[in-house]
């Protein structure tokens, strides 16, 4: 498993089991702006970068397409906004949804066919205010947004639902079709989320860097399941499920299952099995 890095000047690609070598990136002036957050495709071609306009730059935002086994970049789409956040992916690999900041609102990208024929499909408003992460629910059938303000108040406290089948298609002229509701959480500048890798549970936890705190939040009756206070009024951000195992000799295996990059290994498998893809 790799890990992405952005700094200023550009996007990179480290190896942990490289002692965090560089082994690829992006600059911005390939990217044609200013890269922010990197997602990995389900079939793990592709690395897709959410794209901000050069500085003292009007206009929308792009998601840039990387192939992973060369680092070069395919192409860009149209974000349909000037900010452009997180991007998460059906577990089919047919769509990928991205988190639109400035309009509050999220575009859906088609990923059917090579990366040329990849087209934006449908737009819809976030139901909540200034959207960072999105994540999808075990039968891809709920898309919820987390609600941070970015770009606006920076006070977010609740989750936006958004339906992601039936967002509106182009011409985007209103972000109302798609959107379901808003729900209260408390859950203070709240910016990522991580789905629980156990699906009779079907939550989302949230990491709340102004209330120094994780809400876990119950997707199915959609209500606030637990609050879990950090030690010493920490500020959270992101984080992951890893499931541990000991073999025989006493040896130590970890296996990522969920992080701000969706499922992984084992859980992703079971959401196919769920879904009937596999």
């Amino acid at each position: 498993m790799l890990a992405y890095a952005f700094r200023e000047g550009g996007f990179y690609v480290l190896d942990p089991s490289q002692n965090n070598r560089i082994v690829g990136g992006v600059p911005n002036g390939e990217l044609q702006g200013r890269g922010y957050l990197g997602f990995v495709s389900s079939d793990g071609k592709y690395l897709l970068i959410s794209v901000r306009p050069p500085r003292g730059i009007e206009g929308t935002g792009t998601v840039a397409v990387i192939d992973t086994s060369t680092w070069k970049m395919i192409r860009v789409i149209d974000a349909i906004d000037s900010d452009p956040i997180w991007i998460s992916f059906t577990a089919d690999g047919t769509h990928a949804f991205v988190s639109g900041a400035r309009g509050s609102l999220i575009t859906r990208i088609s990923m059917e066919g090579p990366p040329q024929a990849w087209t934006v499909d449908g737009v819809a408003g976030a139901s909540a205010i200034g959207p960072y992460g999105v994540h999808l629910n075990w039968d891809d059938t709920q898309l919820w947004v987390v609600s941070k303000g970015e770009t606006t108040h920076n006070r977010g406290i609740s989750l936006g639902l958004v339906n992601p089948v039936i967002m509106r298609a182009p011409p985007y002229r209103s972000w109302t079709p798609g959107s379901v509701g808003e729900f209260f959480t408390g859950c203070l500048r709240g910016d990522h989320g991580t789905v629980h890798p156990d699906p009779d549970l079907d939550e989302i936890w949230v990491t709340c860097n102004g209330s120094f705190e994780i809400v876990v939040f119950d997707m199915f009756n959609r209500e606030v399941a637990e609050r879990i206070p950090m030690p010493n009024g920490g500020s959270t951000h992101s984080g992951a499920f890893v499931a541990y195992e000991v073999d025989g000799m006493g040896d130590v295996f970890g296996q990522v299952l969920s992080d701000q990059n969706g499922l992984h290994g084992s859980a992703l498998q079971a959401k196919r099995e769920i879904l009937g893809l596999e």
